[in-house]
C-alpha cells in the first residue's frame, strides 16, 4: 500500500531517472508498482513482480558496475517493512542503497550538478 502521495511521487520519480540521464549514469525504474482497482480501491502486486524491491536501480559511475537502489519518498513517507527487508537481503552483497526525496538528495550523492555539455547532449538525445 503506498504511503506517499501517488502524484508527488511519480513527478520525483521522472524528475530523479532524468536528473540521472543528465548525468549519463546508467538507471531504470524498477517497474514494480502495483496495479490500482478503482473497483476494489486498494493496489494489487502484479504478477512477476516482488513486494519491496526499490523504485530505481543505478549503477554507481567508476565502480565497475557496482548498484545503487533509490527509493523515492515524499513528505512524511518512511521505508516500509519489505523495503527494509529486501535492503537488508541484499546490503552484504555490496549494493548500496539512498532514500531521495529531492534533486537535492542525489548532488549529495553524486556530488556534482548538471554541466551544460550534458544538458545539450540530453535535449540532442531527445529529438
Amino acid at each position: 500500500m503506498r504511503r506517499d502521495n501517488t502524484e508527488a511521487h511519480d513527478h520525483l520519480l521522472g524528475a530523479v531517472c532524468q536528473w540521472l540521464v543528465l548525468h549519463r549514469i546508467q538507471a531504470w525504474p524498477s517497474q514494480n508498482a502495483g496495479r490500482y482497482s478503482p473497483k476494489r480501491g486498494r493496489y494489487f502486486k502484479q504478477p512477476g513482480t516482488r513486494v519491496g524491491v526499490w523504485d530505481i536501480t543505478a549503477i554507481i559511475p567508476g565502480t565497475q558496475g557496482r548498484a545503487l537502489m533509490i527509493e523515492i519518498k515524499t513528505g512524511k513517507a518512511e521505508l516500509t517493512r519489505d523495503e527494509k527487508l529486501f535492503r537488508a537481503e541484499l546490503s552484504p552483497h555490496g549494493v548500496q542503497f539512498f532514500v531521495a526525496r529531492s534533486l537535492n538528495d542525489l548532488e549529495k550523492i553524486f556530488g556534482r550538478n548538471p554541466h551544460a555539455e550534458d544538458v545539450a547532449e540530453f535535449e540532442r538525445l531527445k529529438k
